[in-house]
């Protein structure tokens, strides 16, 4: 849609303005500029330089300044490893670690570099905040909800937007309004870039360890629909409209790779929410909220293209270990006592997809995959993804020399074929229904097996 009477729309709403500036991949960001105070053993010493979010080789906060510092420093502070912190005006950050100091050209000044042991936040962390904004990096293209954006002095209106309402808040996330241009750019390069901002309207005031529960929340959720892992970072906490605090999680975020994903562009908001509302409910108690995060971090690293596809197997199968134990075991009772623990893995897949009204058939275009089970007593996908996988992990010359007869390209057959049915199951669990999922085998929409 690219129409400019849309702009004249008060029901279409333009996209947020952007939090951050980020005008190419990979580019630091700037978090403090001017002076700033190291601290260790109740002493103080001045610096001048910059804070910044570094993105590569992997993201972290650093420090550079200059400064006329005693003697003496580098052996209290490098060699004696004082606790050193480092503060603005009053403020404490957070402790750092120096990992540079040598003399700089101008007399008696040094140069200083270093980097945060910890998770720094600026401001007054212990107040409570009713609106949090954030960034989110590397999100692929995605909306449920249309918004207009200004491109190139043109007003174009299409699903730039992400809603999730929720009786405790509501988060807004928007694309860029270069999205487009700034997307393609990190295709081409790689690494990091802003692509969203975000904003979560608080109905009661929250504390900055809720909030950051609730950010944690929300990437473990869009990394499961990116495919690749991504969460909100720069979070800055507002009361009734004043900045408060400016914290900077830890999450661990991945550079940008092209792989493959269930979902969509585009989703209809209401299947979007319910699969939040449930994802959100889960995540309140504790055993469901491992779930999650276990289930997810190893579906991003199976889902990563750095990895063999061998290495990813391994953790294919055991995220559906791990979804037949939590979801059929413990939580439906659908087999009970020691039956369980003995049960074959290819039957416990087997079961997963049942309770999805799955075929179990191995897809008719993975012909490499066919044939490496051709003469098997049993060759459904199952039994085909145990049966490689059994050959990797039970790495004795009978199984090595199986592993080189299957081959490279069945091998990654059985990776995406367990990816696929680890997918399903998480979609089937989040109540995702009515609607179409893109499939990883054969790369076509299909309506989802079930009903809800």
């Amino acid at each position: 849609m690219n129409r400019e009477e849309d702009y004249f729309r008060d029901d279409i709403p333009m996209v947020m303005e952007d939090l951050l500036v980020m005008d190419k991949p990979n580019s630091p960001i700037i978090i403090h500029e001017g002076p700033f105070y190291l601290k260790y053993e109740g002493k103080k010493v001045i610096l001048e330089g910059s804070i910044f979010y570094r993105w590569l080789p992997s993201p972290d906060i650093r420090f550079k300044a200059k400064g006329a510092l005693p003697a003496k420093f580098l052996w209290e502070v490098m060699e004696k490893d004082f606790q050193t912190y480092l503060l603005i005006g009053d403020y404490n950050l957070g402790e750092i670690i120096v990992t540079v100091l040598e003399e700089a050209n101008e007399p008696g000044i040094c140069d200083v570099e270093g980097l945060f042991a910890g998770t720094p936040c600026k401001e007054d962390e212990q107040q409570q905040v009713d609106t949090v904004k954030f960034c989110l990096h590397n999100l692929k293209s995605f909306g449920t909800v249309l918004a207009k954006q200004k491109v190139d002095g043109r007003v174009r209106t299409g699903q730039n937007r992400i809603e999730l309402d929720c009786a405790e808040y509501k988060i807004t996330i928007d694309k860029r309004n270069d999205f487009k241009k700034q997307n393609e750019t990190l295709q081409s390069t790689g690494g990091f870039f802003v692509l969203y901002n975000g904003e979560i309207q608080l109905k009661k005031a929250h504390s900055k360890d809720e909030v950051n529960d609730l950010c944690f929340a929300l990437g473990m959720f869009l990394s499961f629909i990116n495919g690749r892992r991504v969460h909100p970072i720069f979070l800055h906490g507002y009361k009734k409209g004043s900045l408060v605090w400016n914290y900077y999680p830890r999450a661990i975020n991945e550079a940008f790779q092209g792989v493959n994903s269930w979902s969509l562009g585009f989703m209809a908001k209401m299947e979007f929410d319910h699969m939040w509302d449930r994802f959100s409910k889960l995540w309140e108690d504790d055993n469901s909220k491992d779930f999650l995060v276990f289930y997810i971090k190893w579906y991003c690293e199976a889902n990563s293209p750095e990895l063999s596809s061998d290495t990813r197997l391994i953790m294919a199968q055991s995220i559906l270990e791990l979804v037949f134990n939590w979801w059929l075991v413990e939580t439906a009772g659908l087999i009970q006592g020691k039956d369980a623990k003995f049960l074959d893995a290819s039957n416990k897949i087997r079961l997963i997809l049942s309770s999805c009204s799955m075929s179990r058939d191995i897809p008719e275009n993975f012909k490499e995959l066919k044939a490496v089970m051709k003469g098997q007593s049993s060759s459904d996908g199952p039994e085909a993804i145990v049966h490689v996988r059994n050959a990797l992990v039970h790495a004795r010359q009978t199984n090595r020399e199986k592993i080189k007869k299957i081959g490279g390209v069945a091998r990654m057959q059985a990776l995406q074929l367990a990816i696929f049915y680890g997918e399903l199951a998480l979609l089937k669990i989040l109540n995702y229904g009515n609607t179409r999922f893109q499939n990883r085998c054969d790369h076509k929409a299909y309506q989802v097996p079930w009903k809800n």
